[in-house]
């Protein structure tokens, strides 16, 4: 671990030497064309599999905890309704 560690190290130093930054649009390298740096396709990795199944108990507790309160809302809106219902009988 510490040799791939060292060797990385190496590798952005390298980089890091070449780097140049100049501000505006002037530089001195203006014989040469610029060439344009193109990102590296990054490899996504595989989640954990604790953090998955922690991220699947979270999203099927929100998806629990919003079917819950769409179900008292239907019921206290058939609890409005009947006695609204009753009311409009009795007058």
């Amino acid at each position: 671990m510490k040799e791939r560690r060292a060797l990385r190290n190496i590798a952005i130093n390298d980089r890091d030497r070449k780097l140049r930054i100049f501000p505006g649009s002037e530089h001195p390298f203006g014989d040469r064309p610029l060439e344009p740096y193109v990102m590296p396709p990054r490899t996504v990795r595989e989640m954990r599999p604790r953090a998955r199944r922690a991220m699947i108990r979270a999203q099927k507790k929100a998806e629990q905890q919003q079917e819950n309160a769409e179900q008292r809302q239907n019921a206290e809106e058939m609890k409005n309704g009947k006695k609204s219902e009753a009311q409009e009988e009795s007058a």
